[in-house]
């Protein structure tokens, strides 16, 4: 008998690397701080900085994006400040010692020598 794989899918939002995951075929759970009423696979109301990851095999994060947008300097919200959640995201990613993706916009400091289009 095949345990299936699992995946923490932090940052949950609507669902698209869930989905994805899922067709790689992973048993996904959901992380969002927010309530994600079309989230498709069971989800957790919590802190995706602070909800354990023990249990997991496979880590995906997709940390808020607002502040690395281009859209960011659009009149009325190029003043706001916006949470930078890819520095700590990435720490405990890393001392998790699990394999794991963080995706972002472009512009967001992320490794870039690697690119997936």
């Amino acid at each position: 008998m095949n345990k299936k794989l699992r995946a923490l899918d932090l940052f949950c939002g609507g669902g698209g690397a869930g989905m994805g995951l899922r067709q790689a075929g992973f048993e996904v759970v959901g992380v969002d701080f927010s309530w994600q009423f079309c989230y498709p696979f069971q989800q957790l109301w919590l802190d995706a900085l602070k909800v354990s990851i023990d249990g997991y095999d496979f880590l995906w994060a997709s940390p808020p994006c607002q502040g690395h947008s281009t859209l960011r300097h659009l009149p009325g919200i190029r003043d706001i400040e916006y949470p930078n959640l890819i520095v700590p995201t990435r720490e405990r990613l890393l001392a998790s010692g699990l394999p794991f993706v963080i995706e972002n916009v472009v512009g967001a400091p992320l490794r870039q020598d690697l690119m997936l289009c």
